[in-house]
């Protein structure tokens, strides 16, 4: 990538920043009110001063909040006077978080002024208050020539996690693919309620609504409780597109009624991604809503969508990945060769919207990088008609619910715990979707409790990256060949699902004990208990007592009670 292209890439943020502060529209529909482009002005100016006042041009700064309207200022802050960002997550361990900031480089963290943390051993860190909007107005100063736009964490766990660095060419180039393939323009109102630490939120959400001049909406969180209310709000706020994953796609699904509920008129189609949509979803779906469902496919890596099936009737063909978009896009056999049509091989991406690399690591880069062609990991076929299959990963990568996981990490957690001698975390692969599952194995004379070691895990590791199932083994089961015998594992995870009592299935699917839930239980205060685990629940009970929740009741099942009188009701 040519310096030369980077800095007119800086430049043309700058200018289009500046061009949509200046308008009077509303920007955003938040879950503590709308947000217009004269407050987010006013905090930019703020933020932006504050910023400028406390470090130099080009240091990196991180984000903590879990307002939105502050973390939205606070990326097109950074944007538009050149520093390089990394969003944290909000719900992730302080340890997770401090590790991620001193990695990035990170010199700055924007988060709430009543906020009290210690970063341990990256307590040097300049803490700067990122809810500030009041003070007087002031032009904003040139650009600073930066090179990197932004940062993305794909693991966080480990004492070197992977940073991915993307630029501002790589931001320009996707909004070029989003131009072209989506028609993405300022009557779009899309409503993403993914979170802001994954391209997947911030991208197709505030991002898309800065370049675009659209306007995002998310009045609210996403839960399974809140899934009537958010259907609800795809009328009320005229939507025109729903930017989701497979996993919130699903509760949607189950949670919508047919008869009952009224697709919106201004809706143009569906945005999955991050995840693989499976056939049955995808088309349920799409009579459900009565729009097209485009599955995309991408990584951080290549910043969001690099192959695409839909909108267009060509590429949107259920059960694939669809198209290269604005990329270039190989084939590759072992051997690094590209392989015949019909073949299954290695995906490689290449063009403008390949990262720079991962930070201060040039020894992962080395390994899927030469030149601008990165190595995706990712195992596809290509058709006849051009388009892609998807066949599974090389990497040794889990994705649940649209995250990437990187079990080495969570192994190297749980094996930390104290009493803990060995542990091993893996993907498995179910009908309804890829979970994470992890054995555990304790030192002579302990003895680990199932509840002991969930909680220690959600001490320690973001809700996303908690692993669905910890089995307690004497001893890690193995092959001839000393390799981990994950279906043994699996086997052993089966074997332990004989709970036949709701409170029992709940404890199973929560990891928590039984003598910690009662009938008033919910899931705002059962550990364990979020959208994934919910959606778990429910398919176990129906599994278990061999009938099919309404979407009634999937939507007002919220607490253990209210799963006891189902069941009752269902099975008399």
């Amino acid at each position: 990538m040519k310096d030369s292209e980077n800095a007119q890439a800086v430049v043309v943020f700058s200018q289009r920043i500046d061009r949509v502060l200046g308008q009077d529209r509303l920007f955003a529909v938040l879950p503590d009110g709308p947000l217009d482009t004269a407050e987010l002005r006013a905090r930019v100016s703020s933020l932006a001063q504050s910023l400028l006042n406390h470090t130099a041009p080009d240091a990196c700064v991180g984000i903590l909040s879990k307002t939105d309207r502050h973390v939205i200022a606070a990326v097109i802050t950074c944007l538009r006077i050149g520093h390089p960002f990394l969003i944290c997550d909000p719900e992730a361990p302080i340890e997770e978080t401090s590790n991620l900031l001193k990695h990035s480089g990170a010199a700055i963290l924007f988060c709430e002024a009543d906020v009290t943390v210690s970063f341990g051993n990256y307590a040097g860190l300049c803490v700067l208050d990122v809810g500030l909007k009041t003070g007087e107005e002031k032009t904003l100063p040139p650009v600073a020539p930066s090179s990197t736009a932004m940062l993305v964490a794909t693991s966080g766990t480990t004492d070197r996690p992977k940073i991915v660095e993307l630029t501002y060419v790589n931001l320009r180039a996707q909004f070029a693919i989003f131009a072209d393939v989506y028609g993405f323009d300022a009557e779009t109102r899309a409503l993403n309620l993914l979170p802001f630490h994954h391209v997947d939120g911030l991208i197709r959400g505030p991002l898309l609504a800065l370049w675009f001049d659209a306007t995002l909406l998310r009045p609210r969180m996403f839960s399974v409780a809140e899934t009537p209310a958010i259907l609800d709000d795809l009328n009320a706020q005229n939507a025109t597109h729903l930017i989701t994953v497979p996993a919130m796609l699903r509760i949607l699904h189950r949670a919508q009624d047919p008869e009952i509920y009224k697709v919106p008129q201004s809706l143009r189609f569906i945005l999955s991604s991050a995840d693989y949509l499976d056939v049955g979803l995808w088309k349920a779906s799409e009579r459900d809503f009565g729009v097209p469902v485009v599955n995309a496919y991408g990584l951080s890596e290549v910043v969001c969508d690099a192959l695409i099936a839909g909108p267009d009737d060509a590429t949107r063909i259920a059960g694939t990945i669809g198209a290269a978009r604005g990329v270039g896009a190989l084939v590759l056999g072992a051997d690094g060769a590209e392989v015949a049509d019909g073949e299954t091989g290695e995906l490689a991406i290449s063009g403008d919207t390949v990262m720079r690399g991962y930070v201060g690591d040039p020894e992962s880069t080395a390994q899927v990088m030469e030149e601008d062609v990165f190595r995706t990991g990712d195992l596809v076929r290509k058709r006849e008609d051009g388009l892609f299959d998807y066949m599974g990963r090389q990497k040794n990568v889990v994705v649940v619910g649209g995250v990437t996981i990187h079990p080495e990490a969570v192994t190297e957690v749980l094996a930390s715990f104290p009493g803990v001698a060995e542990a091993y975390a893996f993907g498995n692969q179910t009908e309804t979707g890829e979970v994470l599952l992890a054995a555990v194995c304790p030192l002579p004379g302990v003895q680990l409790e199932p509840e002991a070691m969930y909680a220690a895990s959600r001490a320690q590791l973001a809700p996303e990256r908690q692993p669905s199932k910890i089995v307690i083994l004497p001893e890690l089961p193995r092959r001839s060949s000393g390799k981990v015998d994950r279906n043994a594992i699996i086997a052993a995870a089966a074997a332990k699902n004989g709970g036949t009592s709701v409170q029992g299935i709940a404890a199973e699917c929560f990891g928590v004990s039984v003598a910690d839930l009662s009938v008033a239980s919910t899931p705002f205060d059962t550990p364990g208990w979020d959208s994934l685990a919910h959606m778990e629940f429910i398919e176990m009970l129906e599994e278990r007592f061999d009938f099919t929740m309404s979407p009634m009741d999937v939507a007002g099942m919220m607490s253990i009670g209210d799963a006891i009188e189902i069941v009752e009701r269902e099975i008399g």
